[in-house]
C-alpha cells in the first residue's frame, strides 16, 4: 500500500530534519534550514495555507528570492539555502526520505574535538550576522581541527607559528578568493580559543596573508603567490 503524503508542514519539517540528521548533515545546517521553514510556516499561514503541496515552497521561493528568474545569473550562498531547504522538503514529502543526503559521508570527531567545534558554532552565531559568514568559518575551522587536532594528534596549547605554516602551505592548491577565507576563518577560530581561555596567547596574527604578485609571462598578466600564495604578516584581521 502506497505511503499517504504529509501536508501538515510542522510534521513535514519535524521529519525532513530528523532524517537530514540521521544521514550526517552538521547542526549548522539544520539550524539554516530551520530557520527557512519556520518563515515558510509564517508566510503560508499568513496567506491561510494550511496544507503543504510543492506549490506552495514553489510560491515562497519566488516571494523571498524572485525564484526562478533569479537562475539566470550566479547564485549566493544564502539564495541556494533557500532553494536547498524547499527541495529538502519536497523530496522528503515524495519519497519519504532525501536521497541526495544519502552520500554524505559524517567526519567522526572525538569528543573533545567536536564539544569545541559545537562552541564555536555557538561562539560565530552570537558574533556573525551573516549565515553564509557563519558556516564559512566553521568550515575553515573544522577543517583545521581534522586535519591538524585529529589528524596529527597537536593539542591546541601547542599550535604555533611552524604549525601554522605548514597547513597554510597546505592551501596553495586552492584559489586566491578560498584560501583567503579559509585563513579569514582560521584567524578568527584563533581569536575564539583565545577569549575563551583554552589558549594563552593570541596566535590569530600569525596566519598568514595572501598577497598577489602580479607576474609577466608570455605578454600575459597573471597572478601567483610567493610561496604558493602564502606571505606572513604579523598584523591581524
Amino acid at each position: 500500500m502506497e505511503n499517504k503524503k504529509i501536508t501538515n508542514l510542522e510534521e513535514l519539517i519535524n521529519q525532513t530534519k530528523q532524517n537530514l540528521k540521521d544521514t550526517g548533515y552538521s547542526s549548522t545546517s539544520l539550524c539554516v534550514h530551520g530557520k527557512i521553514w519556520k518563515e515558510l510556516s509564517e508566510y503560508l499561514s499568513s496567506k491561510g495555507i494550511a496544507s503543504y503541496a510543492p506549490v506552495n515552497g514553489l510560491d515562497y521561493l519566488h516571494y523571498k528570492i524572485n525564484y526562478p528568474e533569479i537562475l539566470e545569473r550566479t547564485l549566493t550562498h544564502d539564495e541556494r539555502d533557500f532553494i536547498r531547504a524547499i527541495r529538502f522538503l519536497n523530496e522528503y514529502q515524495e519519497n519519504g526520505a532525501i536521497p541526495s543526503a544519502l552520500p554524505r559521508r559524517r567526519i567522526i570527531w572525538d569528543s573533545e574535538t567536536e564539544s569545541l567545534r559545537e562552541e564555536f558554532e555557538v561562539f560565530c552565531q552570537e558574533n556573525l550576522n551573516s549565515r553564509s559568514t557563519v558556516k564559512s568559518r566553521l568550515y575553515a575551522a573544522s577543517r583545521f581541527m581534522q586535519a591538524v587536532l585529529i589528524d596529527k594528534q597537536v593539542k591546541i596549547d601547542e599550535i604555533n607559528a611552524k604549525t601554522i605554516s605548514e597547513y597554510a602551505a597546505g592551501l596553495c592548491g586552492y584559489s586566491k578568493a578560498t584560501a583567503t577565507v579559509h585563513l579569514a576563518g582560521l584567524r578568527f577560530f584563533f581569536r575564539f580559543l583565545y577569549k575563551k581561555g583554552y589558549v594563552k596567547a593570541d596566535v590569530s596574527p600569525l596566519v598568514p596573508w595572501l598577497q598577489a604578485l602580479s607576474v609577466k609571462s608570455r605578454g600575459l598578466e597573471t597572478n601567483t603567490y610567493a610561496r604558493c600564495g602564502i606571505y606572513g604578516t604579523l598584523t591581524s584581521l
